[in-house]
């Protein structure tokens, strides 16, 4: 909750569903639902309306005609936030923010930097709420980016074995670049992430790696190439990815949330749409993130024995 003496901005969450009896008024989110009586119901049926983000307690006492009724309003306020059927807009991050309530996200100041074709870069302008402006941008242009500026590379992967994103992924690397690659549907998913964070996560090549033993093909999965060099304009789960991805990028940067870095949300159409999350692990030997330090031959442990006589 907001800090001592700082007013409380409370609004509902967009979700909330409500009924007013006449000695009882249930609150209804999700799957949470709890029944408030006396005092507390009396309150709600007069302030619910009023839980906006826009006015503090004082400001919803006045307006219902009853400032001496500032104090219970408030701990009515915060007793909602704690029940998980309000957010204090002072403290959201920490309080059940939503990032599809476009009106908790903060213009971004971090650059979102698109790499793709125009049709890809437009799906995801187009998921971008007001104040975040993503710019279309050649991927060579993503090695320029200015660590200090936060800048976030999204980049469309039409050929996850393409070398312009091998080479991309270890300038990444060396040069500690955030960046989030998009997977056009291959035949079994879609996928957006891993969002890929140097030095903290796994890079591309690990889930590249990992990606290919899945699916038991070995080195050939590293091999393999795209026969098309484009995804079709018209492909309608464009503007489904995109706005995966900038959800995830919303948590990110809004929230740091620790569940989103490493983290792949797998798209795989069947006889419904299942959406899944998997986390990256690092390769243990992965040539770009862990190249192996010259070492010593192997050796038997004998080898290293003391002969003691």
């Amino acid at each position: 909750m907001s800090r001592e003496g700082q007013p409380t901005f409370v609004r509902t969450l967009p979700w909330l569903m409500a009924k007013a009896d006449a000695d009882s008024v249930t609150l209804m989110a999700g799957v949470r639902a709890l029944s408030y009586r006396g005092g507390a119901a009396r309150l709600l049926k007069y302030v619910l309306p009023l839980l906006d983000g826009q006015r503090t307690a004082v400001d919803i006492a006045e307006s219902v005609g009853a400032p001496h009724l500032a104090e219970p309003i408030a701990r009515m306020c915060r007793r909602m936030v704690a029940d998980g059927f309000a957010v204090d807009v002072n403290d959201g991050a920490a309080q059940g923010w939503a990032p599809w309530a476009a009106s908790d996200v903060p213009a971004s100041t971090r650059p979102l930097h698109v790499v793709g074709t125009s049709d890809e870069y437009r799906a995801f302008a187009a998921a971008a709420p007001a104040g975040w402006s993503p710019e279309h941008v050649h991927i060579d242009k993503l090695a320029d980016a200015d660590n200090d500026s936060g800048a976030i590379g999204i980049v469309w992967v039409a050929d996850r074995n393409s070398r312009d994103v091998a080479e991309w992924n270890e300038v990444a690397c060396a040069k500690r670049l955030p960046w989030l690659p998009i997977s056009h549907f291959d035949g079994q998913m879609a996928a957006v992430g891993p969002l890929i964070v140097p030095p903290d996560t796994a890079c591309f090549e690990c889930y590249r790696r990992r990606r290919a033993a899945a699916l038991g093909l070995g080195l050939t999965g590293l091999e393999v190439s795209s026969v098309a060099s484009t995804h079709p304009a018209d492909d309608v789960a464009m503007p489904f990815l995109a706005g995966l991805a900038m959800l995830l990028v919303h948590r990110w940067v809004t929230r740091a949330d620790p569940y989103v870095p490493g983290a792949v949300w797998t798209v795989i159409p069947g006889h419904g749409v299942q959406v899944g999350t998997e986390f990256v692990l690092r390769v243990p030997r992965c040539p770009v993130c862990r190249p192996t330090a010259a070492t010593s031959r192997t050796a038997p442990w004998s080898d290293y024995a003391v002969n003691e006589r």
